[in-house]
């Protein structure tokens, strides 16, 4: 950030050189040389446009997971709908079960756990779902090893 403000200061600087030579140019006395307040603000607007676009330009766009287990039945049925299939490192042993399931045909052929924190590990995922009930010491011992997990609240 520091960088883009260095950057804008000298490009400031110059054109201050520059509008000093073009009046000295056509002669004009210094009270005439004023800025109108109507361009310093379009100038001040542009300069803080250019000054955040610099700023949030060197900020990196944060990854998506690539490696997603889930952990809970509710959060296996909206992954498989709105993941890609390679993008899903397991779900639930659950998710395949036709009598618990809504989408036990989609579910068929994923890797599955079972809710211990070896389980999921053994998948080397970048984000874990889980739901607010259910395997919580698997969800804290997960959290403690700086895994990635979201727990997905009930809907209301």
């Amino acid at each position: 950030m520091t960088r883009a403000f260095l950057a804008s200061d000298r490009a400031a600087a110059s054109a201050a050189r520059d509008w000093d030579r073009v009046a000295r140019a056509h002669g004009w006395q210094r009270w005439q040389r004023r800025v109108p307040p109507a361009l310093a603000l379009v100038c001040a607007a542009l300069f803080l446009t250019t000054a955040l676009a610099a700023a949030t330009a060197g900020a990196a766009e944060p990854a998506r997971p690539a490696r997603i287990v889930s952990l809970d039945l509710c959060a296996d049925q909206i992954l498989i709908d709105l993941v890609a299939r390679r993008r899903i490192a397991a779900v639930t042993h659950l998710a395949a079960d036709p009598s618990v399931s809504a989408i036990a045909e989609k579910a068929r052929g994923y890797p599955v756990t079972r809710g211990a924190a070896e389980d999921v590990l053994q998948h080397d995922p970048d984000l874990v779902l889980a739901g607010q009930f259910g395997v919580s010491s698997t969800v804290s011992l997960l959290q403690r090893v700086g895994r990635n997990v979201v727990v997905v609240p009930l809907a209301s």
